[in-house]
């Protein structure tokens, strides 16, 4: 899991085959998140291919991937925001055996 590096804009993770890959940024008292883009990849066609957007333990946005290669979602300025406080946790679902997973966010 790739974790926040406040000298960093961009996060990636690629873990093994049928993994989630997850990217968490960490609360802080005197920053909101504001997520620009997601970018993820499947090798193959994934079972219940998602990528996901939360807060607080909770979904605030979710996409289904239901295919193999690449993908991407530009939000447009400042529309997904957390408050301030909040910890970040972005996530693409396991694609299932033999499938990976690869995911990168773009944040400021």
């Amino acid at each position: 899991m790739a974790v926040f590096d406040p000298k960093k804009t961009h996060y990636k993770h690629t873990p093994l085959a049928n993994t989630d890959a997850a990217i968490t940024i960490d609360a802080d008292a005197d920053h909101a998140w504001v997520v620009e883009e997601i970018d993820w990849s499947y090798s193959a066609a994934p079972t219940g291919g998602q990528v996901s957007i939360l807060y607080d333990l909770v979904v605030k946005w979710r996409l289904d991937v239901p295919n193999a290669g690449l993908g991407s979602f530009r939000f447009p300025n400042g529309f997904f925001q957390t408050v301030k406080n909040q910890e970040l946790y972005v996530k693409l679902t396991a694609g299932g055996a033999g499938v990976t997973g690869k995911l990168a966010i773009r944040v400021r």
